[in-house]
This record gives structure tokens, C-alpha cells and sequence, in this order.
């Protein structure tokens, strides 16, 4: 880890740089890295220096255009990058041909040709989406809905009206949460 850490530091240097191969030569030696261990590590590293991962793509999908507006702008004020859509018509069409990293989808979606249950169904059709949260967002509070979504399968309910910080922080901790599962069964 502080190998890492010292790499990244000094070839984000410009001063270090320029001595690039008695540097990381200077670095193997100070943290006891072999070069074996040094070549994975700093190809992993220099490919991200290089090319740093874009946002995390959230899906929103909710027939209230203004709760979208809101929560677009204050996903992306968290680092998300947010595709929205005002049916789930849209965003099955969005689904066919793009991944994004969570979706989030009201369950009573009044002007779509599937509700939200349906919805989710049709989304678990799509092989490639099996490892994607899938979280509904709704303001039906009534215990019967919230049992029916969770033994569909979906991987959280949350009601609204929405607190901020508490959405952000059940993004986060799915997307964390998905990695390393996706980590684990790649092993």
C-alpha cells in the first residue's frame, strides 16, 4: 500500500519523472518490492494514471420530471454520473445497449407501460445486468409493496420522501459492496 502511495506520488511529479527509472528503482528497494510484484502493480497503477475511471452511471427512473431534476443534480454534485428517464419504456430501450453501474426505478411508474415490478423482471432478462443493484425508490409506503419489491429480488427499498446523504451513502455502499462481490467470484 505505501508503495503505492509513493509511486503514485512521484510519477505525478514532474520533477521526479525525469529520473523515472532510478526512482521506482529507489522505491522497490525502500518498500522490499521484487519485480515480479513492482511490474503488476505499476501497469495497474499507470494504466489508471493514465486513463482515470469515468463516474459511476446511475439509472433513475421516476414519472416525477422534478425529483429527477433534484436528485440528477445532486447525484452528480456527489461524483454519479446520472442517466434519467421519465418511463421505464425509455430506460429499458437505455438498457438494451448501455450498463450502468446501479439503477434506481420508482415502482408505481403510472406513465409507463410496466410498473416497476415489471420493470425489475424484465431488467433480470438481461444476462449482462445480473450483477447491477437494482434498488426502488418509492413513495408507496405500505408494508405489503416493500415485502412484494424485496421477494421479487431487488436489492433495497427506499422510501421517499428522499434524504440526500442517505441516498448517497446506500449508492456508495451497494456499488462498494457489488465490487467486491464481482471481485471475489472473478477469483
Amino acid at each position: 500500500e505505501y508503495y503505492v502511495q509513493e509511486f503514485r506520488k512521484s510519477w505525478l511529479s514532474e520533477k521526479e519523472v525525469e529520473d523515472g527509472p532510478a526512482t521506482i528503482k529507489a522505491l522497490r528497494k525502500r518498500w522490499c518490492i521484487n519485480g515480479g510484484e513492482s511490474e503488476s502493480i505499476e501497469f495497474e497503477l499507470l494504466n489508471q494514471l493514465r486513463c482515470p475511471p469515468s463516474a459511476p452511471i446511475v439509472m433513475l427512473v421516476d414519472d416525477d420530471e422534478d425529483l429527477l431534476q433534484i436528485t440528477t443534480t445532486v447525484l452528480n454534485d456527489s461524483g454519479f454520473e446520472v442517466c434519467s428517464f421519465t418511463t421505464s419504456d425509455a430506460a429499458y430501450d437505455f438498457l438494451l445497449h448501455s450498463t450502468p453501474y446501479i439503477i434506481l426505478a420508482e415502482i408505481n411508474l403510472e406513465a409507463s407501460s410496466m410498473g416497476g415490478c415489471a420493470f425489475f423482471e424484465k431488467v433480470q432478462q438481461l444476462p449482462r445486468l445480473d450483477c447491477v443493484p437494482f434498488l426502488f425508490v418509492s413513495g408507496l409506503t405500505d408494508e405489503m409493496v416493500i415485502r412484494t419489491g424485496k421477494e421479487l429480488g431487488v436489492d433495497d427499498y427506499i422510501t421517499k420522501p428522499l434524504d440526500n446523504d442517505q441516498l448517497v451513502s446506500v449508492i456508495r455502499g451497494k456499488l462498494r459492496r457489488y465490487s467486491e462481490l464481482r471481485g471475489i467470484s472473478s477469483n
